[in-house]
C-alpha cells in the first residue's frame, strides 16, 4: 500500500529524475527533449508542498498533466533500456510509488477532502488523528472524488 507521504517523495524524486534523465548522455536525444519540455509544468517540491499545507481542492491542471506524462516518459524509458546504470535504478525508485495516470487526472478535479487525502509531507507522523479516516467510513470513502481504480 503506497501512503500518502511516499507519493510525496516519488513527485519529488519525480522533478529530480528528470534533471538526471536531461544530462545522462546515454538516454536517447528524444527522450532528453521530453524531459526538457516537461520541466516547466511538472510541479516542484515547494508547489507540491504549498498545495499541501493549503490543502488545496485539486492540483492545477498543468500539473496533473506533467504527471500524466512524466508516467508516459518512465515508460518509454524503461522500454527503450536507455540510460545509465544509475539512471535505470532511479526509474525504479521513482516509479515505484509515482501515482498511475487515472490518480494524477483525477488530482486535477475538485477533491471533498482536498490533496492531502493523497499527498502529505515526507516527514508527516501517521500517529496523529489527522491523517485516520472520519468515524464511520472507509478508507475508500476518504479519499472522495476520485474513482476506484480502473481493472486490471
Amino acid at each position: 500500500m503506497t501512503m500518502p507521504n511516499e507519493r510525496t517523495r516519488s513527485i519529488r524524486w519525480g522533478h529530480e529524475f528528470l534533471g538526471e534523465l536531461i544530462s545522462d548522455n546515454t538516454v536517447d536525444e528524444s527522450i532528453r527533449r521530453i524531459a526538457q519540455d516537461l520541466v516547466a509544468t511538472y510541479p516542484p517540491p515547494d508547489q507540491i508542498l504549498q498545495l499541501i499545507e493549503a490543502n488545496a481542492k485539486a492540483l492545477p491542471q498543468p500539473a496533473a498533466e506533467a504527471l500524466v506524462k512524466a508516467a508516459e516518459l518512465w515508460a518509454l524509458l524503461r522500454r527503450s533500456h536507455g540510460g545509465s546504470e544509475e539512471t535505470r535504478r532511479s526509474l525504479l525508485y521513482v516509479e515505484r510509488h509515482f501515482p498511475e495516470s487515472w490518480i494524477a487526472e483525477s488530482l486535477a478535479r475538485s477533491l471533498l477532502h482536498g490533496v492531502r487525502t493523497w499527498l502529505l509531507p515526507e516527514d508527516h507522523d501517521y500517529s496523529s488523528k489527522a491523517c485516520r479516516p472520519p468515524a464511520g467510513q472507509d478508507a475508500w470513502s476518504t479519499h472522495s472524488g476520485l474513482p476506484k481504480p480502473p481493472p486490471r
